[in-house]
């Protein structure tokens, strides 16, 4: 072969955002509602993941796993957790609370609370 014949990989074609593939599987979708959230969106994000659990195209299991794992990845693998998201989230599993009531805020919280507890206790070993 010649020297600089060498096949290089071929530049992949820029895809405008309008024709890019999106994803809209559930993990996806809740990972975008927390990643928006702020002090001053908490209402208008928590109307977004309250119509995810009404509109039935996810399981309500499904959607509390997701918003709990995200939530824990939050707290435990950002260091820029704050008071301020913290109460965000509250603000958020509030919301949850007086439109669904108990059985959907229980297992978030005992979720994120286990995983804490396992973290502390990881770093106490």
């Amino acid at each position: 072969m010649f020297v600089g014949s060498e096949k290089k990989p071929a530049a992949a074609a820029y895809v405008v955002p309008a024709r890019r593939k999106v994803d809209n599987s559930l993990q996806v979708l809740v990972r975008r509602v927390c990643n928006k959230l702020t002090v001053t969106n908490v209402a208008e994000l928590a109307k977004e993941l309250i119509e995810l659990f009404a509109s039935g195209k996810h399981p309500r299991a499904a959607v509390v796993a997701a918003f709990s794992t995200c939530i824990t990845q939050n707290c435990l693998e950002h260091t820029g957790f704050t008071t301020t998201i913290a109460f965000s989230y509250a603000g958020m599993i509030r919301a949850l609370q007086l439109e669904f009531g108990n059985e959907v805020v229980a297992p978030v919280v005992e979720h994120v609370a286990f995983a804490v507890q396992e973290a502390v206790d990881a770093d106490n070993d």
